[in-house]
């Protein structure tokens, strides 16, 4: 899974890199070690929110942290820093992943969309699939071509 902080779009349509917070990085990272998420990313280029993400992370892996609340360094052991997707997926592929099949998040309707549970089936067949998050509005342009040939959409119904 990627938290994609930049390029992403704000309600103006300017492209802008989103802030990474506390928050953000205790919930998605409980949640992703709940449902047995190998790896978060968090994607920001900017050195001050890398930093930021870094200290958080350290003062519950490493810190003082760790022993209050061992579930929560098991919760942000989860959680790796990157510049860019493209240092996601080179990352994935260093760790013995291999190259991950891409799945965006949307709440537009898309011609390449698929349900959630039709996703869930083709993951239960053990390829790797790397899912994008994106802070604010969008991604400009959308989520890259690489996401083909599923895109999942953002509000849908579970199979019962």
């Amino acid at each position: 899974m990627a938290l994609i902080h930049y390029p992403v779009l704000n309600r103006n349509g300017d492209i802008i890199a989103a802030a990474v917070t506390n928050l953000d990085l205790h919930d998605i990272a409980r949640a992703a070690r709940t449902y047995g998420v190998r790896a978060v990313y968090v994607v920001t280029p900017l050195e001050d929110q890398k930093v930021l993400a870094e200290r958080i992370i350290d003062h519950w892996v490493s810190g003082i942290g760790s022993e209050y609340n061992p579930k929560r360094r098991e919760a942000l052991e989860l959680i790796r820093i990157q510049d860019s997707l493209d240092g996601v997926l080179a990352d994935m592929v260093q760790r013995g992943v291999g190259t991950p099949r891409i799945v965006a998040t949307t709440a537009r309707s898309r011609s390449r969309s698929i349900d959630d549970w039709v996703l869930k089936e083709k993951m239960a067949k053990g390829s790797p699939y790397l899912l994008l998050l994106c802070y604010c509005w969008e991604r400009p342009g959308g989520w890259p071509k690489r996401c083909s040939p599923l895109l999942i959409l953002y509000l849908t119904r579970s199979k019962e």
